[in-house]
């Protein structure tokens, strides 16, 4: 027999690979399939005070926030912004610690945009 294949009883009726011997799924499993919930968290790491929503995916939740920080104007510069997941224990887990979701492009790439300048013609 090869050492970590056993799939036996270990105790209370569970096998190694926890799940229970009759065939059901021990409660941490049943919580580690929950559906995971993410919340947006602010500098300080507390619960975000404006976007202070459950979300069902990261997407929706940058998505949220970035839409959020469009709205402020300058202020959007200095608002750090973090992301943390729920966890099968009804706790929270940081997963993106608090920073600046929305970077300022640099003022040659403004320019560029606006048509303020010519870009730089390639040839062969």
């Amino acid at each position: 027999m090869i050492r970590g294949m056993f799939r036996g009883p270990v105790s209370n009726g569970q096998l190694s690979n926890g799940q229970l011997s009759n065939g059901q799924l021990s409660s941490g499993q049943l919580r580690s399939l929950a559906p995971r919930a993410y919340r947006l968290i602010d500098a300080l790491l507390q619960p975000h005070p404006q976007l202070d929503g459950l979300y069902d995916s990261i997407e929706e939740a940058i998505r949220d926030a970035t839409g959020w920080l469009e709205g402020l104007g300058p202020e959007a510069a200095t608002a750090s912004i973090g992301l943390e997941v729920s966890t099968g224990s009804g706790g929270w887990r940081t997963i993106r610690l608090p920073e600046l979701l929305l970077c300022p492009l640099p003022t040659a790439a403004l320019s560029l945009a606006e048509g303020l300048i010519s870009p730089i013609d390639q040839t062969d």
